[in-house]
């Protein structure tokens, strides 16, 4: 299990930076313990960046990631860190 900070998300899949050792192709379990979200992903892209962690960039398999949810609880809390968890 490693804990991700995300970049950016969508309904279809998200982008974080993870050290996570997976390749392209290989699948991951993606949790968002914040929305009660749980789904398996595929790694459709992995970025190597100079002195900072890879970029991976998750296509969500079985489930679509609630960003409804999203946008009421930062319009009424204000804005909010959601942390992503992965396991391979």
């Amino acid at each position: 299990k490693e804990d991700c900070m995300t970049q950016n998300i969508s309904t279809a899949g998200v982008s974080v930076l993870c050290s996570l050792p997976v390749k392209v192709g290989e699948r991951v379990k993606v949790a968002c313990e914040n929305f009660r979200f749980y789904s398996v992903a595929v790694v459709r892209n992995r970025k190597e960046r100079k002195n900072q962690l890879p970029s991976l960039h998750l296509e969500f398999v079985d489930q679509r990631f609630p960003t409804e949810k999203m946008f009421l609880a930062q319009n009424s809390i204000g804005e909010e860190k959601y942390d992503m968890d992965l396991v391979s």
